[in-house]
């Protein structure tokens, strides 16, 4: 199973650009997600087949 906390806070560093999700792990991805300091600003765009590409708001721009 995947640390999404870890790979979030990588994300907001900037050490990684994107975090793709399955719809299977949505649900796991969405508790990191709600309990990060940083959520208003990762973005999620959805792909074809239910995967999401989630961005961090500084490194996208």
């Amino acid at each position: 199973m995947r640390d999404f906390n870890i790979e979030i806070n990588e994300l907001i560093i900037g050490k990684i650009k994107e975090i793709k999700v399955n719809k299977e792990e949505f649900m796991a991805f969405r508790q990191s997600w709600l309990i990060s300091d940083e959520k208003e600003n990762i973005i999620g765009k959805a792909e074809f087949g239910g995967n999401i590409v989630y961005f961090h708001k500084k490194t996208k721009e």
